[in-house]
């Protein structure tokens, strides 16, 4: 990760790390396991600019991170990880499509983990990326105790 100039950052909505990426884009050599002290350093890290950070931490879901609150939300869990190859890329482009259909930002990171998830319990990168389908059969039966803080 090179530095992010911080000119730039006025025109990025959401960041969307790694844990290893978060790290090196935050000064830290890992990330701390206290969410309150991932939010001091978010905070510092985006300072007045209007973006926001979305940290995916793998099995246990994402961080979502505000100058104003941090929201773990959770991962759905599988029995079996097969491929973690394009999970990243399942993520992304889930909360991409979710967030150009308007929906609620903690919705779209739900949609995220679960297509995240998914992507995992299959080989490959292109055969692994869910259909819209799955992951709503999947989001219907979850429920509001995914997100925590």
């Amino acid at each position: 990760v090179n530095p992010i100039p911080e000119e730039i950052l006025d025109f990025i909505d959401i960041l969307t790390p790694n844990e290893v990426e978060a790290a090196e884009l935050l000064g830290v050599d890992t990330l701390p396991d206290n969410y309150e002290k991932v939010f001091e350093h978010v905070k510092n890290f985006i300072g007045s600019h209007p973006c926001s950070m979305v940290i995916t931490l793998g099995e246990k879901g994402c961080l979502y991170v505000t100058k104003d609150f941090w929201k773990l939300i959770r991962s759905l869990k599988v029995k079996k990880v097969v491929d973690t190859t394009a999970a990243g890329d399942a993520f992304n482009g889930a909360l991409a499509a979710s967030i150009a259909e308007n929906k609620d930002i903690l919705k779209c990171l739900q949609i995220a983990n679960i297509a995240g998830a998914v992507c995992v319990t299959k080989i490959g990168a292109q055969e692994s990326m869910p259909y819209a389908s799955e992951v709503e059969s999947i989001l219907k039966k979850r429920i509001e105790g995914d997100i925590v803080q």
